[in-house]
């Protein structure tokens, strides 16, 4: 597996991704994915197994001190692999050398392996939207603050081309 920073050309794969990965509205269409390519204040990664196929990707925005983890998503069968946790660190990295201090998320509080994930990567609760995905569909807002000393562990760091960081 190797990590990558998004482009146009992978596209189609995210979209492919995202269909798997979401239903009905919580599924991002193709335009919002373009939108968050071309957004100077975006990082976009995906993960391929081989070259042009997309197995996972998340997306995430620096605001000042603070990164938001717009989106995080492995397909099905490569799940419960370290996957997400590679992108997450990586995005990380990627905040960290912007200035961001903290990470901020939302989840759906009752998606439990999503939960499980962020609770072990240091994410903890720090509110609650009611509704926030719709009637019923309350969101976890999840944070954990980026320590001065934090780098990208070695056990990660393999699956990044050295001319891509």
């Amino acid at each position: 597996m190797i990590v990558l920073v998004a482009t146009e050309e992978h596209l189609p794969g995210i979209a492919t991704l995202e269909a798997e990965c979401f239903r009905g509205p919580d599924r991002w269409s193709a335009a919002a994915w373009e939108e968050e390519l071309a957004a100077q204040d975006r990082l976009v990664l995906v993960a391929q197994d081989t070259p042009g196929r997309v197995i996972a990707a998340a997306t995430w925005q620096v605001v000042l001190e603070t990164m938001d983890l717009h989106r995080i998503m492995v397909t099905e069968s490569r799940r419960r692999e370290g996957i997400a946790r590679a992108l997450f660190l990586g995005g990380l990295e990627w905040g960290k050398s912007l200035g961001a201090t903290q990470v901020l998320l939302e989840v759906d509080h009752e998606n439990a392996p999503a939960l499980a994930a962020y609770q072990s990567w240091g994410l903890r609760p720090l509110a609650r939207r009611k509704d926030y995905y719709g009637s019923g569909r309350d969101a976890l807002v999840l944070a954990t603050v980026i320590d001065d000393d934090w780098s990208l562990p070695d056990d990660v760091q393999r699956f990044f081309p050295e001319d891509k960081r």
